[in-house]
């Protein structure tokens, strides 16, 4: 059992500990030439000085602008085990990260926290935009299950991390 709500700053070591976790989890791949010293590399990123304020920056935000989506779920023992971000855009809108303790996968927590996700965005139609890892199978099997597909050529590496990613898309209602 889990509860969803927007995070507070008392919560942010608890939100970088869950995301750092969640890439070491999932990222490394030797197929792709990610390994896990460079993903371990790639995290301090989030809990250095720099990753602490925008992460404060963002759950701040997540108070103040009402086209910013930040959502935690947190389980029984008041651990963060997921959270869930996205923006309105003019053009389109973006889930920009959705990320799972592993001891939750299966548990539809995914689930939850992406039709909260919906519901912020009401009757807006406009395409929504993520990207994910090209080897990232699970979240992409989870991302067709929501109307998602992959947008061909499209493939890239993450900026500095290397980590080839992918961008899919959910078509909008425009008409």
């Amino acid at each position: 059992m889990y509860t969803i709500t927007v995070p507070e700053v008392e919560d942010m070591e608890g939100i970088i500990e869950m995301h750092v976790q969640s890439w070491l989890d999932v990222y490394p791949n030797d197929q792709f030439g990610v390994s896990r010293e460079h993903v371990q590399e790639s995290v301090k990123r989030f809990t250095n000085d720099e990753g602490h304020r925008k992460r404060r920056a963002y759950i701040e935000e997540a108070h103040t602008n009402l086209d910013y989506f930040l959502r935690i779920a947190k389980n029984a023992d008041n651990k963060v085990v997921g959270f869930i971000d996205g923006r309105r855009r003019d053009d389109e809108n973006e889930l920009a990260g959705l990320y799972l303790d592993k001891s939750e996968y299966g548990t539809g927590l995914a689930q939850d926290l992406t039709d909260q996700f919906f519901t912020w965005l009401g009757n807006d139609k406009k395409d929504v935009r993520l990207t994910v890892a090209t080897y990232n199978d699970r979240a992409q099997a989870f991302y067709r299950k929501l109307g998602f597909a992959i947008v061909p050529g499209t493939e890239r590496p993450k900026d500095t991390t290397g980590i080839p990613i992918v961008e899919m898309i959910r078509k909008g209602d425009k008409a």
